[in-house]
């Protein structure tokens, strides 16, 4: 494979043909298919060759950003907080050098873009609101900035999709006044065009819709969708992720269970385990077999699930499912009673 060399970057004024700043396509679709198998470490290792390199490493920086950004998501903790925090800087400072030395290439835009959203996705997580908006409108700037200079960086129209999309949905009343536009099916129709001609985030276009999907209850295209998907990544956990909570939400308990207890073995394979992913597949397992009147079951495993000892932080995180979860078992002992 060959990389691109980057070390005259500064002396470049990037036009949106110019490939010197460009992510190389085989390249991207390499490290995509290592995050969708979770082999995060392998992933790293051939961004930070390009990082160690000689070169600037505006690439291996931005791949490093957005394994890392994969790889925290997955794994539901923070022990990947600060390295995340230290690409995004650095693909940060590389492009706004590049701007700053008169770049106007849309894939410098999309690289700004992107690793705002990744910063607003964690601060969402942290429940830092403001800061996420505040992420999130920069991100949607730079991406708009990306397509207007060129439309063909399809991989844009994700983050850009996302944002039209989702700040639309959830401006509810306010939108229903009129008083904020209704952006949702401009922000549905880029996310598919990234689905279908993205390149680094075509499989993350895809589960996007999927989830859209759920939040707008049409089930059958949600499990189709994640069923493709994991046809590619047999063991993709975010795929399931998708998978489970559409079958749960369209009541197919027996698939549902099926789906969790996959999602359940591999989370606890991993050495890298909170409890925080174990609580959220044995609540689900508890509701699918509530749902399937097996009552026993669901005292069996809510049993399990409060029996976990959680860190101060992860209690916090997942206090409605246990709430829940003790709901849950109230109601199967009172079903199992003089059984």
């Amino acid at each position: 494979m060959t990389l691109t060399v980057l070390s005259t970057i500064s002396a470049v004024e990037a036009r949106p043909e110019n490939c010197s700043v460009r992510l190389d396509s085989s390249l991207a679709v390499q490290v995509v298919d290592l995050i969708s198998m979770e082999r995060y470490g392998s992933a790293l290792r051939l961004a930070d060759s390009l990082i160690t390199n000689g070169n600037p490493g505006l690439q291996g920086w931005f791949l490093r950003a957005s394994i890392l950004s994969g790889r925290s998501t997955d794994f539901e903790d923070e022990l990947d907080d600060d390295a995340l925090t230290e690409a995004c800087d650095s693909v940060t400072a590389i492009c706004s050098r590049l701007i700053d030395e008169g770049d106007h290439s849309a894939v410098v835009r999309f690289y700004l873009g992107a690793v705002d959203g990744y910063l607003s996705f964690r601060e969402f997580k942290r429940d830092n609101r403001l800061k996420a908006i505040s992420y999130g409108r920069r991100m949607a700037r730079w991406l708009g900035e990306a397509v207007s200079l060129d439309s063909s960086c399809y991989d844009a129209y994700l983050g850009l999709g996302s944002f039209y999309y989702h700040s639309s949905d959830k401006a509810g009343l306010l939108r229903s006044l009129g008083l904020v536009s209704d952006r949702r099916e401009e922000g549905l129709s880029l996310i598919r065009i990234c689905a279908e001609h993205g390149t680094f985030s075509r499989q993350a276009a895809r589960s996007n819709l999927a989830w859209i999907a759920i939040s707008r209850k049409e089930y059958d295209t949600a499990i189709r969708i994640a069923g493709q998907l994991l046809e590619e990544y047999p063991e993709g956990r975010s795929f399931l992720w998708c998978l489970g909570r559409a079958q749960m939400e369209a009541g197919r308990w027996s698939d549902a269970v099926d789906t969790y207890r996959r999602i359940l073995s591999s989370v606890r394979s991993e050495s890298r385990n909170n409890r925080y992913n174990e609580i959220g597949c044995l609540h689900a397992l508890a509701r699918a077999h509530a749902g399937l009147g097996d009552w026993a079951a669901v005292v069996r495993l809510a049993d399990e699930a409060l029996g976990i000892q959680l860190t101060r932080v992860v209690a916090e995180r997942k206090a409605n499912d246990i709430k829940r979860l003790k709901k849950l078992r109230e109601e199967g002992l009172k079903r199992t009673a003089g059984r």
